[in-house]
């Protein structure tokens, strides 16, 4: 994943704003196995894995993000059933679609779909994305896919082109830098604690967050906790006993180690306020770093 982390590294420094935005509609198969999960909606898109290799798909759909650096399985054989599965619903069938495929190695490649209301039921396999076919005699003498699904009205080759290198490079830059702003625009306008839960739930997330998306989250949740504490730093005792209650209650924080950080700065503040000085063994408590774990 060196060219993918490359490419954040470059987006982040920048925020460069694109076009491209999210699109929170589509509903994802995330059991990835041959059979799908019963859903109220059809499944109108499905990627099967034929290769022996893990890649991250993102998906454009109009000018939309429908699916961002998605972690599809290696398959374990030759066989239907051994092969991974990706299904989504909810896109919009009338809008283009492009499906970005990164590998382990970094490769990226790009392919564009019209699907012009046709369902988009295709395959991986050699660096090629082909319309499935169906699996076995019998799917495919009832036009299905091995897992199920219909190909009566199921998108043709000549409705996929697949991109350059550099198109296919610049335009996995546009969708991370659509995420990216994404990202920026809906955390610096978190609270603390929003913040927090955000930053609790990361590695349970499908996708989980980059290294580099932590490190922006982190550096909002940081600069509110400076910001927490300079606010302090003005108040009378009775607030400050106030703000140490609120503290204890959990309402800036569930860690205990950033809460014992805010209870021994309140309390110094309050002893300092009192005429006596809290800090002459540490450092002024506007350059105090908490540190977020």
């Amino acid at each position: 994943m060196k060219a993918i982390t490359m490419i954040k590294k470059y987006i982040i420094s920048l925020l460069l704003l694109s076009s491209v935005t999210s699109n929170a509609t589509v509903l994802i198969d995330q059991s990835n196995t041959i059979k799908p999960i019963p859903t109220s909606k059809p499944w109108t898109f499905e990627l099967k894995n034929k290769t022996p290799q893990t890649f991250w798909i993102s998906i454009q759909n109009g000018n939309k993000i429908a699916l961002y650096d998605y972690q599809l399985a290696a398959s374990k054989g030759k066989r239907d059933k051994d092969y991974t599965y990706l299904r989504l619903s909810g896109l919009n069938l009338k809008l283009p679609i492009i499906v970005t495929v990164v590998s382990e190695s970094g490769a990226i490649q790009s392919f564009a779909i019209t699907p012009d209301e046709k369902t988009v039921y295709v395959s991986y396999d050699k660096r090629t994305l082909a319309p499935q076919k169906g699996g076995g005699l019998l799917n495919r003498a009832l036009s299905k896919t091995a897992s199920g699904l219909s190909l009566a009205n199921n998108i043709d080759g000549e409705d996929i082109t697949a991109l350059s290198k550099q198109e296919s490079e610049k335009n996995l830059e546009e969708i991370i830098a659509a995420h990216m702003s994404e990202l920026q625009n809906k955390w610096k306008s978190m609270s603390l604690a929003e913040l927090e839960s955000e930053r609790f739930g990361l590695n349970k997330q499908i996708p989980a967050y980059s290294k580099e998306e932590q490190e922006m989250l982190d550096s909002y949740e940081t600069e509110l906790r400076h910001k927490l504490v300079e606010s302090w730093e003005n108040m009378t005792p009775s607030e400050l006993e106030k703000e140490a209650r609120a503290v204890a209650k959990k309402q800036y924080s569930n860690d205990s180690a950033i809460n014992k950080d805010y209870m021994n700065i309140i309390q110094g503040l309050i002893k300092k306020n009192a005429g006596i000085d809290p800090f002459s063994r540490n450092r002024d408590s506007k350059n105090i770093d908490i540190q977020v774990n």
